[in-house]
């Protein structure tokens, strides 16, 4: 989880990893995502997430909840409303 600015970030390349990551923008190919349920008490996670996992159609119906709730005038990181160990298991279903 990311605490008061410690960097870290969940990174999915070919496996699921996580590191330190200091920069602001993210690497090229890849899209930031905060992943976590408004209102509950765990803390949201940063992920960084492959465009080729964006056509996904488990990832599609994500971003369209994203849509729904949050709507299109988010700046920044693209909110996701789902908690962050099934995102991640999420992730790692994709990759197979």
């Amino acid at each position: 989880m990311d605490r008061a600015g410690t960097g870290r970030i969940c990174l999915l390349i070919s496996k699921m990893m996580c590191m330190k990551i200091n920069k602001k923008v993210s690497p090229k190919g890849f899209v930031p995502m905060l992943v976590g349920v408004n209102g509950k008490d765990e803390e949201r996670e940063k992920f960084l997430v492959h465009i080729k996992l964006l056509d996904h159609p488990d990832i599609r119906s994500l971003l369209k909840m994203s849509e729904r709730e949050f709507g299109y005038r988010q700046t920044g990181i693209i909110n996701i409303p789902c908690d962050a160990a099934s995102f991640r298991r999420l992730l790692h279903s994709c990759k197979n």
